[in-house]
C-alpha cells in the first residue's frame, strides 16, 4: 500500500470513529445529527459530485433512481437506528455488535449495514453508477427524508435545560440551532 493509501485510511479511521463517538454524545438530538450529518456530507461531495452527475444521471434510468433512493432510505435507517442504540446503550456494546450480530439494536443496526452494503454495491457493481454519485445522491435524497422527523413539534418539556445534557455539551445547542432554519415554521422544541 502506499503512504498516501495508507495516510487516507488512517484518516478515514479517523473520521469514522470521531462520528461514531459525536453520534454517542448527541443523545437525544440523533434526528438533529442525522440531518445535520446528511447534509454536510452532501454538501463536502457537492464538487466532485456535481461533476459525476452532469456526466452519469443523464443516462440513469428509473431502476437507478430506485436503486439510489432505497440506499439513501436504508442508510437513513441505519443512522436512526445506530443512534436510538446509542441512547439505550453502551458506544462499546452498540458498534461492536453493530458490526457482528446479537443484541436488539446493534443486531438491527448490523442488519441495516447489510442492507445498504448489499444495495450499494448493485448500484456500483452492476447498474455501473459512480460510487461518488451513489453517497452524494443518498445523502442530498436524507435531507428531505429526515426534516420531518427533526422538525417534529414536540412538546416542550418542563424538565430544566441543564438535565437534558445541553449544559455539558455547548454544541448540542449549536446543532440544534444549526437545525432551526428548517424548523422555524414547525416551532419545534428540544
Amino acid at each position: 500500500m502506499t503512504p498516501e493509501a495508507l495516510a487516507l485510511v488512517r484518516a478515514a479511521a479517523v473520521g469514522h470513529a470521531t462520528c461514531n463517538l459525536l453520534a454517542k454524545k448527541t443523545g437525544g438530538a440523533g434526528k438533529h445529527f442525522v440531518l445535520l450529518s446528511s447534509l454536510l456530507v452532501a454538501l463536502l461531495w457537492a464538487p466532485l459530485g456535481l461533476w459525476a452527475a452532469l456526466t452519469e444521471t443523464v443516462r440513469w434510468r428509473k431502476v437507478a433512481w430506485a436503486v439510489v433512493l432505497a440506499s439513501a432510505r436504508v442508510h437513513l435507517l441505519y443512522f436512526r437506528t445506530l443512534l436510538r442504540g446509542y441512547a439505550v446503550a453502551d458506544l462499546t456494546v452498540v458498534y461492536p455488535v453493530a458490526r457482528g450480530s446479537g443484541l436488539r439494536w446493534g443486531g438491527l443496526t448490523g442488519a441495516f449495514i447489510a442492507g445498504y452494503t448489499v444495495i450499494d454495491g448493485h448500484a456500483v457493481k452492476v447498474l455501473l453508477i459512480s460510487p461518488i454519485l451513489v453517497d452524494d445522491v443518498g445523502n442530498a435524497l436524507r435531507v428531505p427524508m429526515m426534516l420531518p422527523f427533526a422538525c417534529a413539534i414536540r412538546p416542550v418539556s418542563r424538565r430544566p435545560a441543564a438535565s437534558s445534557g445541553a449544559a455539558r455539551w455547548p454544541w448540542r445547542r449549536w446543532a440544534r440551532s444549526a437545525t432551526s432554519w428548517c424548523c422555524t415554521p414547525c416551532a419545534w422544541s428540544c
